[in-house]
């Protein structure tokens, strides 16, 4: 039996649909049935540029049905594929470590140094991360990474909001650019039956991209812009289209100095959370990864509820996130920006009820006493970040000598610091993690920082503060804590203000 599969073909700036008839096999009815509707949808959503855009009349859609179904082949055998031939766009070296906790090595390397006066709260930290969070994290900030890209000819891609893995082929070639173990990847092949959307355009696409709903502009910056920023040089003069899905994604990448005509935006389908990426047979479709600096193999990893699969491409974050705040400011005319310096602690507040901490109020207090005490220069601002502009956070942030906050996405503006600049997240503890997974808001791991398995590593000054559970089963920062944390920053930077002075 075959049934009429309807394409969405790309050939603007953005997607307009050219509906034509095809006959496909068996298992497009899946495809047909579960996203007719949203392949129409995607056509709405984007369809401000549609009368600019032009047919892709040259496209052999006999050829194209035959590469797409080869490919689909490769995705239930991907051992028959060829192997890709992946080329170092960028290299980063090892993160320098700072001497890790004796009580257990993966604290200064995985996971962050917890600031506590309580040595029980230490020593259970101690023994998660070296026990029973000892999994969690694939990655090593020991480890030198390359930022890579490989090509294919008319391949094909699954784009997900949230994916499990990622692979790419064509007819000859498979790879998988998001690591988890083979068999998941064919699981969720299975699982999600991808409407293809096809583009006649040489396309880049950022493998590592998440964009889970409700949580976008933290995942953008944590997944995307700074894999962006190292494909920008190349991007410039060249015919390709990097591929974006949000409007704020196109936003800060004109901030970055990319050009609108170098990006091709498709919204994700709204009843749907993926479709299949594939380009015309004479087009090109780039996919960057992160790969090992000494060209050996990364690790992979079963993906398993509450647990972290492939997050290398977080560990570059940190050490392009001061190039990229400072191109966003010299495109945004920021001219005085530079001799300001870092001259505030910026006090990033939730100000949401999710997760609330009862006595974050009473957490600030404390820090203005601490400011006021120690007799020095910077001020005191604390924002809350959902209501200012993305530029305005990027603005405070880099006016910032120490960035303070709980986990969640205000704090994800840490990316755009610049060197030197200090880091206080206040993070879960185990029994507050229970409470948060029991409200059905997330599976959330206990200690959850955004120094992601060594990310944070790369930053001179990163100490996590613990909020816990009261009596009543509200969520506090432990005070007594944060300002130990608060006067180790005051060491940390009279220290660093004194090098200064003597260079």
């Amino acid at each position: 039996m075959r049934t009429t599969l309807v394409f969405c073909c790309i050939c603007g700036a953005a997607a307009t649909a050219c509906g034509f008839g095809t006959s496909y096999p068996q298992a497009a009815l899946a495809w047909d049935a579960a996203y007719g509707r949203d392949l129409v949808q995607v056509k709405h959503e984007v369809a401000r540029t549609r009368a600019n855009a032009t047919p892709a009349a040259d496209v052999d859609l006999e050829v194209v049905h035959d590469a797409i179904s080869a490919t689909r082949a490769l995705y239930g055998s991907p051992s028959r594929g060829k192997p890709l031939q992946w080329e170092s766009l960028r290299q980063f070296p090892p993160i320098a470590l700072q001497q890790p906790a004796p009580s257990c090595q993966r604290i200064g390397r995985q996971y962050p140094q917890l600031t506590s006066r309580n040595l029980s709260v230490l020593d259970s930290y101690a023994d998660y991360a070296c026990g029973d969070g000892s999994n969690y994290f694939l990655t090593d900030p020991a480890v030198g990474l390359n930022a890579e890209l490989a090509e294919l000819h008319g391949g094909c891609v699954n784009m997900m909001r949230w994916p499990r893995s990622v692979f790419a082929a064509n007819s000859t070639h498979f790879t998988y650019a998001f690591r988890t173990s083979e068999h998941v990847a064919a699981a969720e092949n299975s699982e999600h039956a991808l409407a293809p959307i096809l583009v006649d355009h040489d396309v880049l696409v950022i493998s590592s991209s998440h964009l889970p709903a409700g949580m976008e502009y933290q995942h953008t910056l944590l997944d995307f812009l700074p894999a962006a920023w190292t494909v920008a040089k190349i991007l410039k003069g060249s015919s390709k289209r990097l591929v974006t899905h949000i409007p704020i994604q196109r936003a800060m990448l004109q901030y970055l100095g990319i050009s609108e005509a170098n990006m091709l935006e498709l919204p994700f389908p709204k009843h749907g959370q993926a479709f299949l990426l594939c380009t015309a047979p004479h087009k090109i479709l780039q996919i960057w990864r992160t790969g090992r600096g000494d060209g050996g193999e990364l690790p992979t990893k079963h993906y398993r509820r509450g647990g972290f699969a492939d997050f290398w491409h977080r560990l570059l974050n940190y050490q392009v996130g001061h190039e990229l705040s400072d191109a966003i400011a010299k495109n945004a005319g920021w001219m005085e920006d530079a001799l300001e310096g870092n001259q505030q602690i910026t006090f990033l507040q939730r100000c949401v009820v999710r997760r609330r901490l009862a006595n974050e109020q009473e957490a600030l207090a404390l820090t203005s006493r601490a400011l006021i005490a120690s007799n020095r220069s910077e001020g005191l601002m604390s924002l809350c970040a959902g209501r200012l502009t993305w530029l305005e956070q990027v603005s405070q942030v880099r006016k910032s000598a120490l960035i303070m906050g709980a986990h969640g996405g205000a704090i994800a503006n840490i990316l755009f610091a610049r060197p030197g600049t200090g880091v206080i997240e206040i993070v879960g503890s185990p029994k507050a993690a229970k409470i948060i997974d029991a409200k059905g808001e997330w599976k959330w791991p206990p200690y959850k920082s955004h120094w992601y398995g060594g990310a944070g590593a790369s930053l001179s000054f990163f100490r996590v503060v613990l909020y816990e559970p009261n009596a009543a089963a509200k969520l506090e920062v432990r005070l007594d804590d944060l300002e130990e944390a608060l006067q180790q920053w005051f060491v940390y930077k009279n220290a660093q203000d004194e090098a200064e002075n003597l260079s």
